[in-house]
């Protein structure tokens, strides 16, 4: 009977972990939020154009400013 009834306190005990943690994944994400919309933090979501050529990978064969093509 005893044990039966720490299972259930343990069981308890996890669901509330686990709804703490998705509770303050949620809180964060709305600060977040709030600071970017008040320009406290950048959207690092968005990467800017330049940003976005360097995480490109480099082509198998370009051209040269003479017009020829290397490897």
């Amino acid at each position: 009977m005893e044990e039966e009834v720490k299972e259930k306190i343990r069981l308890q005990w996890k669901q509330m972990e686990e709804e703490l943690r998705k509770n303050m994944a949620i809180y964060n994400e709305k600060v977040r939020q709030m600071a970017i919309q008040l320009g406290l933090q950048k959207d690092d979501t968005v990467a800017p154009e330049v940003e976005k050529k360097v995480l490109e990978p480099p082509s198998p064969m370009k051209v040269d400013g003479l017009g020829k093509a290397r490897y």
